[in-house]
């Protein structure tokens, strides 16, 4: 009995440590919490399945914050397009922007830029291609920056027509620009918000826990939150996106692998990068170009 009582006071004491130790996070860090995870979009135009949208959040050993999103669409026969983005945020209390990369595929040419933080700057390398080239940038972008929307939801709890400006890296012009958004709704969802862009609006339905559950891009695309298998239901998606390959030797004790570095040989008529580096919780490439 002395036994018991023991284990249920240390269980007791646990549960109220981690309860103290959520109500002191920042609302960034709580939010971020919430984003934690994986979902699959299935992207459609005019009710025809054309691609997905992959979004995966979680942190790693040294307690980074990574947020990293693939889009992958193909409009016309052979003309894939794949844009991928991933963010890295450093742990603590601060969770400065440490890492972030984008690429764009389409038509056999990637472009790729990769941004890594310096001391009170970014150093950009840019690939374009046929030119690569290297700057510097004065960024200031940490996680309640990449979260303010939600954190805004979540402590104004505004009404419809309620506006906020949030600040969003531009990888392409190399600048924090702020995209402006505009609560239309709050449903049994949760809320329905407005986003302009260049032909249309970008309506979001976020659920609950601020994850994206349907997006209305531009009065074009529809993107819905579904699983995997439905997500790249298509043939010819599934190919390019399973990313599984057969390997010409066995990989011993491969459930305890902490590294791998895989070397990838294929056809010139499917974009794969042509060196995968892999650890624990995160997955990198790496094209050398030879």
């Amino acid at each position: 009995m002395q036994r018991y009582l023991a284990l249920c006071t240390g269980l007791l004491i646990a549960l109220a440590t981690q309860h103290w130790l959520d109500a002191t996070l920042p609302l960034a860090q709580k939010i971020a919490a919430q984003l934690l995870g994986e979902t699959w979009y299935r992207i459609e135009l005019q009710s025809t399945h054309v691609g997905f949208m992959h979004n995966r959040a979680y942190r790693d050993g040294l307690g980074q914050w990574h947020f990293a999103s693939t889009t992958h669409f193909l409009l016309g026969e052979n003309t894939p397009t794949t844009i991928s983005k991933h963010l890295v945020f450093e742990a603590g209390n601060n969770n400065r922007l440490q890492q972030a990369s984008y690429a764009n595929k389409q038509n056999g040419q990637t472009l790729s830029t990769l941004i890594k933080r310096l001391d009170d700057s970014y150093n950009v390398s840019l690939d374009r291609g046929s030119q690569v080239s290297q700057m510097v940038v004065d960024w200031t972008f940490e996680l309640a920056d990449f979260v303010t929307l939600e954190m805004w939801l979540a402590s104004d709890q505004p009404a419809a027509g309620a506006e906020k400006l949030a600040p969003s890296p531009d990888f392409e012009r190399l600048r924090i620009t702020q995209r402006p958004y505009r609560v239309l709704d709050k449903n049994e969802t949760g809320y329905l918000v407005e986003n302009s862009a260049p032909l249309a609006a970008n309506r979001i339905q976020l659920g609950s826990n601020f994850r994206p559950t349907q997006l209305h891009m531009a009065g074009i695309f529809q993107m819905v939150a579904t699983n995997e298998a439905d997500a790249i239901a298509l043939q010819s998606l599934r190919r390019k996106t399973t990313y599984q390959f057969p390997l010409d030797q066995r990989l011993d004790q491969h459930t305890s692998l902490a590294n791998l570095r895989l070397a990838i040989e294929s056809s010139a008529a499917v974009s794969l990068p042509r060196e995968l580096n892999l650890s624990a919780g995160y997955v990198g490439s790496q094209d050398n170009g030879d």
